[in-house]
């Protein structure tokens, strides 16, 4: 099942965090914040966060939501057995 990213401020609905971000940035001129997944820590915006998940962690989120994914596959395909 994939992430749904949705504004707070209007019905606008996307899969992509990328996309969620230019939104809220062109729109609503608000840079979101983000949580890491593996972490915790909290970024303000898109580069500081792709900083922290590439030197701390050794991935991008690219490659981490492919992961987690792939992971949810696992858990639902298992718990249907």
């Amino acid at each position: 099942m994939d992430t749904i990213y949705g504004c707070s401020r209007c019905n606008f609905e996307h899969t992509s965090i990328v996309v969620y971000q230019r939104h809220m940035e062109i729109l609503h001129n608000i840079i979101p914040n983000y949580t890491c997944k593996l972490c915790n820590e909290k970024y303000r915006g898109n580069d500081e966060f792709d900083k922290h998940l590439e030197f701390t962690h050794g991935t991008n989120h690219w490659s981490l939501n492919l992961a987690l994914k792939q992971v949810n596959r696992i858990i639902s395909k298992g718990s249907r057995n």
